[in-house]
């Protein structure tokens, strides 16, 4: 590699990283962070495809095959987009769907990653507001 090669890689390298660490930890609205997620997974994606197809990799495939390794693909994609969830008012990317409210700043999360809409409180007993009204 020459020395040009060398720097364009590393600095390639180094976008990448600031990137993924904006969508982790950066702090942005979360409907543009969300937005910047998927068009991502889908550019890293067809970017898969489009190397697969260049260095002959689908090529060897049959039809079958073919159409197998772009359900897999599809598949990974939506999955990705539906674990990961992002808080509506700080940006803060989380993967855990036992948290109710954003670590960082507390605002309910969505159901989950393809949602906007927050978690629906979970139904309590009969009679548990009218013990509560009493305690108060």
């Amino acid at each position: 590699m020459t020395p040009l090669q060398t720097a364009a890689a590393a600095l390639s390298a180094t976008a990448a990283v600031g990137w993924l660490f904006f969508l982790f930890a950066g702090r942005t609205r979360g409907s543009v962070k969300r937005l910047a997620f998927r068009g991502t997974l889908v550019a890293l994606c067809g970017g898969l495809l489009v190397i697969g197809r260049r260095t002959g990799a689908l090529a060897q495939a049959g039809q079958a095959g073919r159409l197998v390794v772009l359900a897999v693909v599809g598949l990974l994609v939506l999955s990705y987009l539906y674990l990961v969830r992002f808080c509506p008012s700080c940006g803060r990317m989380h993967r855990n769907f036992k948290l109710l409210a954003c670590a960082r700043c507390g605002t309910p999360l969505p159901q989950h990653g393809l949602t906007n809409k927050p978690r629906r409180a979970a139904p309590q007993a009969p009679g548990t507001q009218a013990r509560k009204r009493l305690l108060l």
